[in-house]
């Protein structure tokens, strides 16, 4: 979520999406019943927490017996996807889970200014997009799930990701189609930079493994798969 880092992910974005990153609207008028059966049963698509954690989820999943895909690109909005959105409402999977803890990159599709803005203005601004994902999915059949962002170190982003989950919260109960996954249920409800050993990991002597990174704010592999399977467990 660092300045260098936003903007490598933006200079990437067209390429890996394929396509250029676009804000649009959708009209929301599908119906499940008629859609084509999707060759995934679960689809997780997001911002950095799902890049770092990609393999992650796709091996965990898999291991329940889950078909997934799952894509992540650090630094994107919700509004990045929107050709992806459409094309997986389109061909709608059983369960769709969206991840963003609420970046926002200056001369964007999220954000048309020239600098970072304050942590109302960029929540209520993927209040916005969140909504119009709820009217894409709807009636889709698909079971629409959000990620709430897990603690972060660093005050100024702390402050972002704490609105964040203020809006998803309050979305959640404006859309009783919307569900949530709490990240902090699998990396803790304060910010923690180690965390005691699982059953699955390569447990140091220290009886401890490290799960954030040192920026404060992405995760480690171990924090990875923390993260992998509270979103898993949670939508299973």
């Amino acid at each position: 979520m660092s300045a260098r880092r936003w903007a490598a992910g933006a200079l990437t974005l067209a390429a890996l999406l394929g396509t250029a990153p676009a804000c649009g609207d959708d009209d929301g008028d599908r119906d499940g019943a008629d859609a084509p059966a999707s060759p995934f049963d679960l689809v997780v698509l997001g911002d950095s927490f799902v890049e770092h954690s990609r393999d992650q989820i796709r091996a965990y999943a898999e291991s329940q017996g889950l078909t997934v895909e799952v894509m992540g690109l650090g630094g994107t909005a919700i509004c990045n996807w929107d050709d992806k959105l459409e094309a997986y409402a389109e061909v709608p999977p059983p369960v769709m889970v969206i991840s963003f803890a609420g970046n926002d990159i200056p001369d964007t599709c999220f954000n048309p200014t020239d600098e970072s803005r304050d942590a109302a203005t960029v929540a209520a601004g993927y209040r916005e997009e969140l909504d119009d994902v709820v009217d894409l999915f709807a009636d889709t059949g698909s079971e629409l799930w959000a990620v709430v962002p897990p603690p972060i170190r660093d005050e100024q982003f702390e402050e972002r990701a704490a609105a964040m989950r203020v809006m998803y919260a309050e979305a959640a109960a404006d859309h009783p189609d919307l569900h949530l996954v709490d990240a902090a249920e699998g990396l803790g409800a304060t910010f923690l930079e180690t965390m005691p050993c699982a059953d699955w990991d390569e447990c140091p002597a220290s009886g401890e493994v490290v799960v954030r990174q040192v920026d404060g704010i992405h995760l480690e592999p171990a924090g990875a798969e923390r993260y992998a399977r509270t979103i898993v467990d949670a939508v299973t």
